[in-house]
């Protein structure tokens, strides 16, 4: 193959991937939508779950954490350093915050741009 085959098959595969993402996006918001009615239905009925085509369907709680701001993250920081008695600074909040996001790995990568045709 030549390297204009690639890029067309490239092309096309971009089209595909971005049709099937449009697609996927509509059908997880309806799962979403569906999946409510099923929750509100079951706890309307005060039912713990049901059966359904071989399958069990229940409703069961989770814990799941909130995202907080970067500024609630440095308070944070800045207030276990000071329980621990340690006087933070703004290099060592940094260090601590670098710390926590891992080694950076440097990749290589195609960029597409389209360009405008005159």
């Amino acid at each position: 193959m030549s390297v204009r085959q690639y890029l067309d098959e490239i092309d096309a595969i971009r089209n595909e991937i971005k049709r099937n993402n449009q697609r996927n996006s509509e059908l997880r918001k309806r799962y979403k939508v569906l999946e409510e009615q099923i929750k509100d239905y079951l706890n309307e009925n005060d039912q713990y779950g049901m059966k359904y085509n071989n399958s069990a369907i229940t409703v069961e709680d989770f814990k799941s954490r909130s995202s907080i701001s970067k500024q609630e993250k440095n308070e944070k920081i800045i207030q276990i350093l000071k329980q621990n008695g340690v006087n933070p600074t703004n290099t060592l909040i940094e260090q601590i915050q670098q710390s926590q996001k891992g080694d950076s790995v440097v990749k290589q990568k195609l960029k597409f741009k389209k360009i405008k045709q005159k």
